[in-house]
């Protein structure tokens, strides 16, 4: 994402879907289509949009989203993937750093730089990603409002050891939220005596002007996965630290 200082009139779409199980379409027996994604691509026809659904619970295959279209769940709004393979058509992905033909994700966007996932989702987590979360993250369910914390404070509690931030920019990933994240922690270094993350905005793929001594980002093109490039950062990376330390 880009802070362009450019103006598009253009109405924003919202597509809303009411709480309810979304059935398929079935021809010959196989899965012809999903309802959820010929919202999906109508919004995308017409320049974008907000995909919304409503309290209920929704059956389908794998979601492609397209640049300019988001998803925001409401409160009690969950996605559940069928059990049909017809559901999940195989593609070219990649799975721990290696390219090869497998099944989808349940909601991709693949070369959607932005795409956002908003609402009240931590029951929505809970219930899909419970190996994600530790137990006591369940007392936010249907409680978002308390919450005291962002991934900031998560990068707040390294302070002051040295932190490199690599990010991938694919269209799922908040690469600009994960170099917000980063700004917002700087201080803290700063205030324990160390060198924060450089000054800049928002670096393009590739830059490493943000990387300092103490804290650094920098973000690449590309999947999913470790690449060639994040290895050679992290090893530059540790490289001036040792040299800096005298070790």
């Amino acid at each position: 994402m880009r802070i362009l200082c450019i103006v598009f009139l253009a109405a924003i779409v919202t597509h809303y879907i009411s709480g309810a199980v979304v059935a398929t379409e079935i021809e010959d027996g196989h899965v012809k289509k999903w309802p959820l994604q010929e919202r999906i691509d109508g919004l995308a026809a017409n320049g974008g949009g907000t995909l919304v659904l409503t309290a209920g619970v929704y059956r389908t295959g794998a979601l492609f989203f397209k640049p300019g279209v988001n998803l925001r769940l409401e409160k009690g709004a969950v996605i559940v993937g069928v059990d049909e393979a017809d559901g999940y058509p195989m593609r070219e992905t990649r799975i721990e750093g290696e390219t090869c033909t497998y099944y989808p994700a349940l909601v991709n966007a693949d070369c959607c730089d932005g795409f956002t996932i908003s609402g009240e989702n931590v029951s929505t987590e809970m219930k899909m990603f419970p190996h994600w979360y530790c137990k006591a993250y369940a007392k936010y369910v249907d409680n978002e409002q308390s919450m005291k914390f962002d991934q900031h404070l998560l990068l707040v509690a390294i302070a002051p050891r040295r932190l490199l931030v690599e990010g991938f920019n694919e269209g799922w990933f908040d690469t600009k939220g994960e170099y917000l994240a980063c700004r917002a922690a700087s201080p803290t270094w700063k205030f324990l005596g160390k060198e924060g993350l450089p000054e800049g905005d928002f670096p393009a793929n590739y830059d490493i002007g943000l990387v300092g001594s103490f804290f650094g980002y920098v973000r690449r093109g590309g999947m999913h996965g470790l690449s060639v490039y994040d290895w050679l950062w992290m090893l530059d990376f540790a490289d001036n630290a040792f040299a800096v330390d005298g070790t």
